[in-house]
């Protein structure tokens, strides 16, 4: 299975993305001298190949009031803390790989001729790509469209089927403004998970996640405690098909949501909810479930809405909940026997109130839910 959009290009910043640097240095210019310097018209006009070298750090030094033989002190310190992302070169080398010749790979950078003749001679693998473009070359850099019309043009690409990936917003909402899939470089870890996702196949991917983990795919909260339970195993195993993948109580009757200890109290009651997504993902002999849904049609309250748990010292009601007892009742040609259960989901849904979420439904798994 491939991604939804055949990505056939991908082009990538060099700064910041697969070269990291520093910009603190020996000389008397702090880091964020340094980087204003790097923000001026007159670098800007140096990246563009304007003007040398010589007249950028002269006139660097006049708007700064530094000595121009301190600018270009402190630029070739910067220049030697340059370090090549042999994690991000490594994952472009298996991405092309795993395309079989079906990925071309470009470099877009903003960079001056004398930098960009540095660069090309530190020793890393440029082979992964099959061409860099400097701002000081063609004329033209980011954010500004020309930098990318021009990359579009000499390479023919359809901007639809491009990836780029860039440390700076501006760069990434240009690039997305001509059909591009923009990429911000910000947390390493969800940049690579985004760009295997996209030229890679998540699905085969997520298969093997389920795989090595077969077992011990287990729930945590967000302040990292992992706790067992049926629910989510419950939904793996409708998802897959595949019972080697989970562990589940093995209930009589009705189901809890937790499988070991429950998380918040010694003692939780079996739920509707749980008990719902089991009697619909598993095999279970008709008369027990048609037993168990009459128990279920009881559990109600005035208004007739159904209740998330069994006990009745509890009463909650949530339009998540309702949804799964409906998808239940309904499969089993019984949905007419909550009729006001499945009236207040429609006014839920009508009114937008998931919007916020609900009780066991936080927002992030509501809104994917809906």
């Amino acid at each position: 299975m491939s991604s939804p959009h055949q990505y056939t290009t991908l082009i990538l910043d060099l700064g910041d993305v697969l070269f990291r640097w520093s910009p603190k240095t020996k000389t008397t210019i702090t880091s964020r001298q340094l980087k204003d310097i790097l923000s001026c018209t007159t670098w800007f006009e140096y990246e563009r190949g304007r003007i040398s070298q010589t007249d950028c750090y002269d006139r660097v030094g006049k708007e700064f009031s530094i000595d121009p033989s301190v600018v270009a002190d402190a630029f070739q310190q910067a220049r030697d803390s340059l370090q090549p992302n042999e994690d991000f070169l490594s994952l472009v080398r298996e991405l092309k790989i795993q395309a079989h010749g079906q990925l071309r790979v470009f470099a877009l950078s903003n960079i001056s001729l004398p930098d960009y003749e540095y660069i090309i001679k530190l020793p890393t693998d440029w082979s992964v790509f099959d061409k860099v473009f400097p701002s000081a070359l063609i004329g033209e850099r980011k954010p500004h469209l020309g930098a990318f019309r021009r990359v579009i043009s000499e390479l023919g690409i359809d901007p639809h089927t491009t990836v780029f990936v860039d440390d700076r917003v501006d760069n990434v909402l240009s690039a997305r403004s001509l059909g591009m899939h923009g990429i911000v470089f910000d947390k390493e870890e969800e940049v690579f998970r985004a760009l295997r996702n996209v030229f890679g196949e998540p699905v085969s991917r997520g298969r093997d996640y389920l795989r090595r983990g077969a077992g011990r795919l287990e729930s945590m909260t967000d302040a990292g405690v992992v706790f067992e339970e049926n629910f989510t195993q419950l939904l793996i195993l409708e998802a897959t098909r595949d019972r080697s993948l989970i562990k589940i109580s093995e209930c009589p009757r009705t189901w809890n949501f937790f499988r070991g200890k429950p998380l918040f109290s010694e003692e939780f009651p079996d739920d509707l909810d749980t008990t719902s997504v089991a009697l619909t993902v598993l095999q279970q002999d008709g008369e027990l479930v048609s037993s168990i849904m009459d128990d279920m049609a009881k559990c109600v309250d005035s208004d007739g809405i159904i209740q998330t748990y069994f006990d009745r010292s509890r009463p909650r009601m949530d339009p998540f909940v309702c949804v799964n007892v409906l998808s239940l009742f309904y499969s089993h040609g019984r949905g007419s026997e909550l009729p006001n259960t499945l009236d207040w989901v429609h006014e839920v849904l009508f009114h937008r109130a998931y919007i916020g979420g609900s009780r066991y439904y936080p927002l992030r798994t509501a809104s994917s839910t809906s």
